[in-house]
């Protein structure tokens, strides 16, 4: 093989890998942690219905949010008041009794959003958004490893009483270790 036909060949391949190169990195762009640009939309108005968690087709509830949501995503939640509290075995295998449980997820929940403009900031005073357990459980828990982020945001949480529905068994008042 003459000289100029290897050139050729090896000039053809440089081409051909800088091209995959450029190819993969533009696949590439924009991605961080597994679901970080992922966003959640949830509007109390759409129930009855589940919804899918999109703008235009919300979920009716944070906890369908939270359970789809991958680690590192946000939801952003309508004016509303959310209710319903429920009790849901978590990964330590005790039950909890909340409207929202966070479990071993870092994860973003900001209220104040007006679903007519999902693009708009929140504003928390004019689109309040409420989670109120009635007297029936708790409003909101988070449980983790400590290493986890969960940043909740515009957020009004009311109605909690955990009298006999979370507290691990024989600790009537434990206080929570961690902060938000």
């Amino acid at each position: 093989m003459s000289a100029s036909a290897r050139r050729s060949i090896i000039a053809s391949f440089a081409a051909s890998l800088l091209g995959l190169g450029l190819l993969i990195c533009l696949l590439g762009v924009g991605v961080g942690p597994a679901g970080a640009d992922a966003l959640i939309f949830v509007d109390d108005d759409n129930c009855p219905a589940v919804g899918a968690g999109t703008a235009v087709d919300p979920y009716c509830s944070i906890q369908s949010a939270v359970d789809a949501a991958p680690d590192f995503g946000e939801i952003l939640v309508a004016a509303g008041t959310y209710t319903g509290t429920q009790p849901v075995t978590a990964k330590n295998g005790y039950v909890y009794t909340q409207v929202v449980i966070i479990d071993r997820k870092n994860i973003t929940v900001t209220g104040g959003y007006d679903s007519s403009n999902w693009w708009a900031d929140p504003d928390p005073e004019a689109n309040l958004t409420v989670i109120d357990a009635q007297r029936a459980g708790r409003g909101f828990t988070v449980l983790g490893t400590r290493s986890q982020k969960v940043t909740l945001d515009g957020l009004t949480v009311t109605g909690g009483d955990y009298t006999d529905s979370g507290n691990l068994p024989g600790q009537v008042s434990r206080v929570c270790t961690g902060t938000l």
